[in-house]
């Protein structure tokens, strides 16, 4: 998606960072009116999934704020939250987008990895290092029979319920995402870019799962704490992950800096949301400007005040299929995107084309 958005926007000079005008070359002549149908498809569907993602978001914070604080379950502590996200989030719109985004994310990033080191340390090194290593080679052995398991003859809805709803989810981020990474990878190749989404991406939520997946795991082993059968006799998701955490060594650190690590790694995630849709519902965005501030404002306030709204429905499985609901038109969208911009790199002979550097010596050579 960064790509698609990124090619249009810095090698052809469209200035609009809309997900339709990467559809043009397909589109055609109907881009000014289907397409504009899927800019609001879009902006509907990601509204609808970002709103399930907070309220997600909501439940795990309360649990550690139970854990530290001792703040009790409820509607009323999760509206708090949830608000207290959508302000905190407005405050960083309104900086610069290189400033503000660039500050939090470089505190996310050291906070986050230097948590992660301690506690690969000082935690059960050996049984994290073995397991994911095992795990690794189950998922490369395993990897197209788990993608297209459906489970169709025990029919207990594991797979819909959590391994299609994940891929609904992240449709539904995938243009929002796109448009983002595509405004802050001015100068950089596709390669560069696709190796940087995809490799660093993906490694760097394997290091998550290595240390933070298998400790779970470990407590479950030797019988120390069970977060599967708390979740199965009641107990909130967020308050078992919390709890998950009260067992590492240096729990005093561990658990407040996780509360932090939430309340960043939402953060940034909202941010870059909230960008991506003002950005979309801007006419014309040149190369440095910014969506105005009252747009940027107002996604900022206004995710946050439907995500309150969809609290009151209390209800995970409806959460869940509004995901999948809004991914469809998604993906339709995201088909359309890759052949227009395959289109355009034919159109621009991209494939034929060789880059031309200078070597060590001064001498220039094609690669």
């Amino acid at each position: 998606m960064a790509i698609c958005v990124g090619y249009l926007y810095y090698v052809r000079k469209v200035t609009i960072l809309r997900v339709s005008e990467v559809c043009r070359p397909v589109l055609g002549k109907h881009t000014d009116g289907l397409g504009i149908t899927f800019d609001y498809l879009y902006i509907f569907a990601f509204v609808a999934g970002g709103a399930t993602s907070l309220i997600f978001v909501a439940d795990m914070f309360n649990g550690f704020l139970y854990q530290v604080f001792g703040i009790q379950f409820g509607l009323t502590t999760k509206i708090i939250i949830v608000a207290s996200f959508g302000f905190a989030t407005a405050v960083i719109i309104a900086s610069k987008l290189d400033q503000g985004l660039k500050t939090v994310a470089n505190f996310n990033f050291y906070l986050i990895y230097g948590i992660v080191t301690l506690l690969f340390i000082v935690g059960p090194t050996q049984f994290l290092f073995d397991t994911a290593t095992s795990s690794l080679g189950i998922l490369i052995n395993n990897f197209f029979r788990m993608s297209l398991w459906t489970d169709s003859i025990n029919a207990e809805g594991f797979p819909q319920s959590w391994t299609i709803f994940y891929w609904a989810w992240w449709l539904i981020y995938a243009p929002t995402m796109g448009i983002f990474l595509a405004k802050i990878s001015k100068g950089r190749t596709i390669r560069a870019t696709g190796l940087a989404i995809l490799g660093a991406g993906s490694c760097g939520v394997w290091v998550l799962y290595m240390v933070f997946g298998n400790f779970g795991l470990f407590l479950d082993v030797n019988g120390i704490y069970s977060g599967s059968d708390a979740i199965l006799s009641g107990e909130g998701a967020g308050l078992v992950l919390a709890k998950i955490f009260s067992y590492w060594p240096l729990q005093w650190i561990v658990t407040p800096v996780m509360l932090v690590l939430i309340f960043v790694f939402t953060l940034t995630s909202l941010v870059a949301g909230d960008y991506s849709l003002a950005a979309t519902t801007t006419r014309n965005l040149k190369y440095n400007q910014e969506p105005q501030l009252w747009n940027r404002m107002f996604w900022s306030f206004a995710r946050p005040a439907i995500t309150i709204g969809l609290l009151f429905l209390n209800s995970l499985t409806a959460l869940k299929n509004s995901a999948i609901i809004s991914s469809v038109p998604c993906l339709i969208l995201l088909v359309i995107m890759f052949i227009g911009t395959f289109k355009m790199l034919r159109e621009d002979n991209f494939f034929k084309s060789k880059v031309r550097v200078l070597d060590n010596d001064g001498r220039i050579i094609e690669i």
